[in-house]
């Protein structure tokens, strides 16, 4: 028997943009508060925080959903910070297929 499907509510109330950035776009800064760069996928936008503006971003190097404040999203990061995250994304699943593996 199929699962019945769950209807998530969507938040009328919730922010889709702030200035050039998007829901969903994939983005390269520097995470909150640990400072280490990261990539991913912006998740959520809040506003009006007390450290500022932030989103919620799903971070490709460890697969979680982390936070980065707007002030630290790179527009255009440089060829070094690039590689050293497609570095560090290339680590992180290597461990992930070994781990599976193992058991």
């Amino acid at each position: 028997m199929q699962r019945k499907k769950l209807d998530v509510p969507v938040d009328p109330n919730e922010v889709k943009e702030y200035g050039e950035f998007k829901l969903g776009q994939v983005i390269y800064c520097r995470r909150y508060p640990d400072n280490i760069p990261s990539k991913g996928e912006i998740t959520k936008i809040h506003l009006g925080e007390s450290v500022g503006a932030y989103h919620t971003f799903i971070c490709e190097v460890t697969g979680q959903h982390r936070k980065a404040l707007f002030s630290e999203t790179m527009i255009e990061p440089t060829k070094q910070i690039k590689e050293s995250i497609d570095k560090a994304v290339t680590k992180a699943r290597k461990a992930a297929e070994a781990k599976s593996k193992d058991k």
